[in-house]
């Protein structure tokens, strides 16, 4: 595994030095399954909801075994539904979630699309996870939770039924993702300090200025 030795600004020259990896998750799914708030809650990010970002945000993770990662969480925000565009906001994502609206079936059919843009842009070693979200909505639910695991277990991923309004898990659905990517070992790429303090980039993307991702 390839890491970047970082020396800490602070100390100079002589500081220790510790090693950062990089990893990057991204949500795909059907409009208005709430995706765009699933992963600023699993960001720590306020919710926009009109924004045009497509790198939402990004937090520090610290694993059992002292290593240190810094998990960037991308949304194409709208912009998955071009073909053209799927491999770029794809490339180099080693955590992926596919999220449907429980409250709407047809978000349910559109799963297999976004399955096999996964298959045909990233490595065979992503962690993935298909995600119902809206599960506070209980008396509008028309997916039962052994539909959604029947279709993950076709994927050979894992389920879960999230809110992202009230942060039913959420939580546990980023760690899940990013301690199985720590497990599996994977390539991440590296980044220097400045990267992690750098400000969220703006544009490349966007909701058209609806609230419908």
């Amino acid at each position: 595994m390839e890491l970047l030795n970082i020396k800490e600004m602070q100390g100079g020259a002589g500081a220790l030095q510790e090693q950062v990896k990089q990893i990057k998750l991204i949500i795909l799914g059907h409009a208005n399954s709430g995706k765009t708030k699933l992963i600023s809650e699993m960001a720590g990010q306020p919710y926009i909801s009109n924004h045009n970002t497509t790198l939402t945000g990004g937090r520090d993770e610290i694993f059992e075994d002292g290593s240190r990662a810094r998990v960037q969480f991308w949304d194409p925000c709208g912009m998955d539904h071009y073909d053209s565009l799927t491999s770029m906001y794809t490339r180099g994502s080693l955590c992926a979630v596919i999220c449907f609206d429980l409250t709407d079936r047809d978000s349910l059919e559109t799963v297999e699309k976004y399955m096999k843009k996964l298959e045909e842009n990233c490595s065979d070693n992503l962690v993935k996870a298909l995600v119902g979200n809206k599960s506070d909505l209980m008396q509008e639910r028309k997916v039962l939770p052994d539909e959604g695991q029947k279709l993950a277990d076709h994927y050979n991923c894992k389920y879960f039924e999230t809110s992202a309004e009230t942060g039913e898990n959420v939580q546990e659905l980023a760690s899940y993702l990013i301690q199985q990517a720590h497990k599996k070992e994977l390539l991440f790429p590296t980044i220097s300090h400045r990267l992690l303090d750098s400000p969220i980039r703006r544009g490349g993307g966007g909701c058209m200025g609806k609230d419908t991702c």
